[in-house]
């Protein structure tokens, strides 16, 4: 027997030993067997009963009021993550995509504000081919930008509650992959055609996790964080209109 194993077992006869000592005082006490022994069997019946309370009511309470913590908590990491990294980096990659128009839906703003645009963006993006032009993305600013926040997406990724959300887990692994690519292969200004196809691989990897994830963080925005969520349709990615354009939208409909 281990000795966690032995530390248990000691606890149990110990709380056992407790409860026969405390209803032998009881019966010295009140000198009364009948009522000593009714009390044991009342303890004994009701054990069941509170193991179902705890079980159905209070574990469940306990864990609700986990989960919406984590989930708080999650928030605030993926927000700081498109904050600090993945709108902007989602723009860039937009900015590659010959076919943006088939995923770019119309008048964001006032759409997304009004109707329930984001279910119908989610299926499309999952269906969604996406194929990226390497002559309209510069690599030299994709390599800057991931170098200088590899530190920032590693930070995340080993963070424990992010571990507990697999596809934002996903999207961190395939960014430091495609970190990692670049630095590795893109250092003279040179590719080799092999070499270019890989990180386009890479690169629509990355793009598609990235499009799915930022729908997801906006409908939990939607649902909890209005202004957050207006600031971030205004900075939308898929939304090539100018910031004024996109403004003055939004204040018709206040």
């Amino acid at each position: 027997m281990d000795e966690y194993k032995k530390d248990n077992v000691v606890i149990i006869l110990a709380l056992i030993s407790i409860g026969l000592f405390l209803y032998y005082i009881h019966y010295l006490i009140f000198s009364n067997l009948y009522g000593t022994v009714s009390s044991i069997f009342f303890a004994v019946a009701f054990t069941p009963v509170q193991i179902i309370l705890n079980i159905l009511v209070i574990d469940k309470t306990v864990d609700q009021k986990e989960k919406i913590q984590h989930d708080k908590k999650i928030n605030i990491l993926v927000g700081t993550f498109f904050s600090e990294f993945g709108t902007d980096f989602l723009t860039d990659l937009v900015k590659g995509d010959d076919n943006i128009q088939k995923i770019l839906p119309d008048n964001m703003v006032s759409k997304c504000l009004r109707e329930e645009c984001f279910e119908n963006l989610k299926q499309l993006a999952s269906s969604y081919e996406y194929v990226l032009n390497i002559e309209k993305i510069n690599l030299v600013e994709i390599k800057e930008k991931l170098y200088n926040k590899n530190e920032f997406l590693i930070d995340l990724m080993t963070n424990a509650e992010v571990k507990e959300d697999q596809s934002f887990t996903d999207l961190l692994i395939s960014l430091i992959h495609l970190n990692d690519e670049i630095k590795a292969r893109y250092n003279d200004g040179k590719l080799e055609k092999y070499e270019i196809i890989h990180i386009l691989y890479d690169m629509r990897i990355v793009y598609k996790k990235l499009t799915i994830e930022w729908i997801n963080y906006m409908i939990k925005l939607k649902g909890t964080y209005k202004q957050l969520f207006v600031r971030a349709m205004i900075t939308s990615p898929f939304d090539n209109r100018s910031k004024k354009e996109k403004d003055e939208e939004f204040l018709q409909l206040k």
